[in-house]
This record gives structure tokens, C-alpha cells and sequence, in this order.
């Protein structure tokens, strides 16, 4: 929550303006690294669920592939089987 406030403080109308400085004299202190260090989580959580998005696609890849390897097999196991008989 308290990022969150920080962000919204530093994203606001700058300080001069509408005598911003008088009514909070506090934010004057107020740095951008809370910003940076928000980009960069999210930037990190975006590759982290970019590569899980990946290892899902070739998760399902694979599931395909196992699928019609099995529909192969018993397709030709049937074929064998009427053969047979």
C-alpha cells in the first residue's frame, strides 16, 4: 500500500503547480528510486510469466504429440487386430 500511495504521489502534478509545495511540504522529499524498483519487479514478473507461458506452450506441444502418438498405435492396433481375424 505504501508503494502503491508513493506512486501515485510521484506520478501527480508537480509540486509548483497549484501550490502543491504549501499543502504538502512532504513530498519535496519524495525520490523516484520506489518507481524504479516498481519497474523493475514488474518487469521481472513479466520475463517470469513470459516463461511460463513458454514451458506451457510446449507442455501442451508435447500432450499433442503423446495424444496422437497413442491414436497412432491404436489405430494400428485395431488394424491388426481386423487383420487378424
Amino acid at each position: 500500500m505504501r508503494l502503491y500511495r508513493q506512486l501515485k504521489l510521484a506520478t501527480t502534478i508537480p509540486f509548483s503547480s497549484f501550490g502543491m509545495q504549501r499543502r504538502y511540504p512532504k513530498l519535496k522529499h519524495l525520490q523516484y528510486q520506489p518507481l524504479q524498483q516498481l519497474l523493475q519487479l514488474l518487469q521481472q514478473q513479466q520475463q517470469a510469466l513470459q516463461q511460463q507461458q513458454q514451458a506451457l506452450h510446449q507442455q501442451q506441444a508435447l500432450q499433442q504429440q503423446q495424444q496422437q502418438q497413442q491414436q497412432q498405435a491404436a489405430a494400428a492396433a485395431a488394424a491388426a487386430a481386423s487383420a487378424g481375424a
